[in-house]
């Protein structure tokens, strides 16, 4: 079985010359299981998660406005890195 949804969350830059990214600690096969692990990390952490597959954004917490409003600012402040980093 093909596991294609993916969670996401921001890593936050440490420090002001470092760069932040999204780290994409699992994968899980259902997709009902990916929004309810995902929402179950926000309640624990308050962290800026997002939950993909196929690249379209399935569920955002805290909401959609901040996860878009994160992925603006990346775009503008970090164009050309890869910015996501897929778990081994």
């Amino acid at each position: 079985m093909s596991r294609h949804n993916s969670i996401f969350v921001w890593q936050a830059p440490l420090g002001k010359d470092s760069e932040g990214r999204w780290e994409e600690p699992v994968q899980v096969a259902y997709q009902e299981y990916a929004i309810w692990l995902a929402g179950l990390i926000h309640k624990e952490t308050k962290a800026v998660i997002k939950v993909m597959r196929y690249g379209l954004n399935l569920a955002c917490f805290p909401n959609k406005e901040a996860v878009e409003r994160l992925d603006k600012l990346i775009a503008q402040r970090w164009p050309d890195k890869q910015l996501f980093t897929h778990s081994r």
